[in-house]
């Protein structure tokens, strides 16, 4: 199942208190009458609040909303594994979730144990509960228990990203998704590219570039791993981008919009990591140490029975 909290950084009670100032003329003239700010307004039009609960643009909600999410999950037997950040377990109720900022991603045996979850978080959240466990963090998960797997996708973002920036379909299909710059195979010495003599972009442009960097890096991040790169060199242009690296962020547009949407599929393994190491001191002259190691992947062994 997957559990969404609503307005979580919101109402966090805030160990000090912040200040703001801000203009009369800037509220609307409803807002005014109802709490009556005309009164409480200084001399030269500004009001002084105080803010002593959690609210958008400070800095500091979010690790205060996630400091009281996790006092309150300590206090009913939820803890945090030591070893995968994320990763939340109970004292003793065969259940498990990972938490990512408000996402919950829970594995339960006997649904008692998932209500016990969700009766704690109602207590101080409002909540949206998903039993299939389809959607989480903006991904549709796909199961396929037979075959021990997950699909990951993320259908019709590429979509709507492309009516967004009003990208229209390409004459012909785009299968890089970024400029190669294709070797040398006569040549001793490969040597990189000279930067072309390219104007720089308006404003506008800036923007065009610094939104399609940002709508598709979770993309890349969590499903379409071919798109990393480009992704990367418009990353490393985008402080001063130029026509060419506009020209780059259409092929990437193009590319998207020509191929098949892409799926990420994890499968269970029954391979373990297993890692043997040793080092010794002062086994060579000036007191050098030397370490070494074997990395083995090994068949799980089968429970005694």
């Amino acid at each position: 199942m997957c559990i969404d909290m609503s307005n979580f950084y919101l109402n966090t009670p805030m160990p000090r208190f912040e200040y703001l100032k801000f203009k009369l003329a800037d509220v609307p003239a409803e807002i005014i009458a109802e709490y009556g700010l005309r009164k409480k307004a200084t001399e030269d039009g500004h009001i002084y609040v105080e803010i002593r609960k959690g609210m958008y643009g400070l800095t500091q909600v979010g690790l205060l909303a996630q400091q009281l999410l996790e006092g309150r999950l300590n206090d009913e037997g939820y803890y945090q594994s030591t070893i995968v950040p994320g990763l939340w377990k109970h004292e003793h109720r065969p259940i498990q979730f990972m938490l990512i900022v408000d996402d919950f991603g829970v594995q339960y045996v006997g649904e008692e144990h998932a209500h016990h979850l969700v009766s704690v978080l109602k207590q101080h959240y409002d909540i949206s509960i998903y039993w299939k466990d389809e959607k989480y963090i903006g991904l549709t998960l796909d199961w396929d228990y037979g075959c021990r797997e997950v699909h990951l996708s993320m259908p019709g973002y590429i979509a709507k990203a492309r009516r967004e920036f009003g990208h229209e379909m390409p004459n012909r299909q785009q299968n890089s998704p970024y400029q190669v710059t294709p070797p040398k195979y006569s040549a001793k010495v490969q040597y990189e590219e000279q930067p072309i003599d390219s104007p720089l972009l308006d404003k506008e442009g800036n923007t065009f570039i610094q939104k399609v960097n940002g709508k598709f890096l979770y993309l890349g991040r969590a499903v379409d791993l071919t798109i990393l790169a480009a992704l990367s060199a418009l990353a490393s242009q985008q402080a001063a981008p130029t026509e060419d690296t506009k020209k780059r962020a259409h092929q990437l547009l193009d590319y998207l919009a020509t191929q098949d949407e892409a799926f990420l599929t994890y499968r269970a393994s029954n391979m373990v990591l297993a890692v043997h190491s040793n080092a010794s001191y002062h086994s060579e002259q000036k007191a050098r140490s030397r370490v070494g190691g074997a990395f083995l992947s090994l068949p799980r062994r089968p429970s005694p029975s």
